[in-house]
């Protein structure tokens, strides 16, 4: 099983959802950016997975990174992208979606 993680393609609008603005579509306002190997029971653990903390989040164990997604840039020749943050999407293998939250995840509906 893994899990799939989409980041928001455009930070003004996850930033208006956070603070009671529209809700996002999922997937049209999302790049995907990463598959998980993690089982969705584990699904807490897709969050510091995908976040850079003493390098680059897609170098992490169990990690596919699709930098082919628009949301992976190139800077001094190498290509990364920013960590999952609020607003951010997950996507378990049973395909229900969960939105990340202030303190973890929240179930949205597609």
């Amino acid at each position: 099983m893994a899990i799939e993680v989409f980041h928001g393609k455009d930070w003004r609008a996850m930033s208006d959802e956070n603070f009671g603005g529209p809700e996002l579509s999922f997937p049209d306002d999302f790049h995907h950016v990463a598959t998980v190997d993690i089982a969705d029971e584990d699904m807490d653990m897709v969050f510091k997975a995908t976040n850079s903390i003493h390098h680059g989040w897609w170098e992490n164990e169990g990690v596919t990174a699709h930098t082919d997604s628009p949301a992976f840039r190139e800077h001094n020749g190498v290509k990364g992208t920013r960590s999952t943050s609020v607003g951010d999407r997950i996507r378990l293998s049973d395909g229900r979606v969960f939105k990340c939250a202030n303190v973890g995840w929240k179930e949205v509906k597609v």
